[in-house]
């Protein structure tokens, strides 16, 4: 009887252990951004809106020509793991968004004066007409300037990014390169299918986390561009929880359809 008492206790210590390590990592990927408060937002224009919907925030310009419309979140986010849904509305030709990763809290997204951005990722999505498809280009901030090192390799994303249907973005911490951004679970390659250098990203943020922001900017002051961000999660989603079992074997690569290259240069 004491025997089999001692096993009942075992167990109930045993799972009382891994109900509090499952609490403790459920965090981990918790949904952010879903209030209007839970963001600082920039613009200047009464005609522009950032409100809350039953499909998430429509975040809409209607900024002047070269004004920028800037939202960022006021908390860092972990960045392995951490991933966004949007869906853009884009019809002009000079006209971009952009999703950004700084070190700096209280940075405006589209700023690239590094005093104002700090150090980290601009990603630029420009509309191209011509293929009605949004070019995707990563380009670096650091203390020497706007574009500089690496990474600011052009993207071409035509099958990346259509200028009205939902996207996926997804950065996953890498060994060799740093960090890979998947959009709609394809790897970002550099013009020539290889992989881009983001290793200077774990410089920029030393601790894994950062501050995201999005952005628009209208170039020719025709169109209101906008931008509905469904849905935005902290890092950590995809990783097993101390509940799950461990996998026996790493993880496999990236899916070979996601190691092509980015298409001809429009």
């Amino acid at each position: 009887m004491k025997k089999i008492l001692a096993i009942a206790l075992s167990l109930a210590l045993v799972l009382s252990l891994v109900s509090a390590m499952s609490l403790a990592s459920a965090d981990k990927g918790d949904a952010l951004g879903t209030e209007i408060t839970d963001w600082r937002v920039s613009v200047k224009s009464e005609a522009s809106k950032f409100v809350k919907q039953d499909n998430g925030i429509l975040f809409q310009s209607a900024e002047a020509a070269g004004a920028i419309a800037a939202a960022n979140l006021k908390e860092a986010v972990t960045l392995d793991g951490f991933e966004f849904t949007m869906t853009p509305t884009m019809w002009s030709m000079g006209h971009w968004i952009a999703f950004t990763l700084s070190n700096k809290a209280d940075y405006v997204s589209g700023n690239t004066d590094v005093n104002a951005f700090g150090c980290g990722l601009m990603v630029i999505c420009q509309y191209v007409a011509t293929t009605d498809y949004i070019n995707i280009i990563p380009y670096s901030v650091n203390e020497n300037g706007f574009a500089v090192g690496n990474p600011d390799i052009a993207c071409i994303g035509g099958e990346f990014m259509y200028p009205t249907e939902s996207v996926t973005v997804r950065f996953e911490a890498d060994e060799t390169y740093g960090y890979i951004i998947y959009i709609n679970d394809k790897a970002m390659m550099n013009d020539s299918g290889a992989n881009i250098d983001m290793t200077r990203l774990v410089e920029d943020f030393p601790d894994g986390k950062a501050y995201f922001g999005l952005s628009m900017l209208n170039n020719n002051g025709v169109d209101n561009d906008s931008i509905l961000i469904e849905s935005v999660k902290d890092g950590g989603a995809s990783a097993p929880t101390p509940s799950e079992p461990a996998p026996s074997e790493p993880a496999p690569s990236a899916p070979e359809e996601s190691k092509g290259g980015c298409g001809n240069k429009a």
